[in-house]
């Protein structure tokens, strides 16, 4: 079993392309993608894929982000997504 813990595939060089990019994972026996969002866009974009999320903004970017942000990120988590 292989597990990919730090994926991206929300953000947008990679969206248009995720639903191949999990089919490549699942024929290389990916079992799980654990997928990390760094905003709100990206969170919202994992939601639909039903899978493990982690999310938050990075430490350069909380100074302009975290305002904005760190709401989201908390409604999803207090809501068990």
């Amino acid at each position: 079993m292989f597990i990919d813990s730090h994926a991206h595939l929300c953000d947008d060089t990679l969206w248009e392309n995720v639903n191949p990019i999990l089919e490549r994972a699942r024929l290389a026996q990916v079992e799980t993608v654990v997928v990390i969002c760094t905003n709100g866009k990206e969170l919202q974009r994992a939601l639909t894929l039903g899978l493990p999320i982690v999310a938050g903004t990075t430490p350069h970017e909380a100074h302009t982000l975290g305002d904005a942000e760190f709401p989201i990120f908390e409604e999803a988590a207090r809501g068990g997504k």
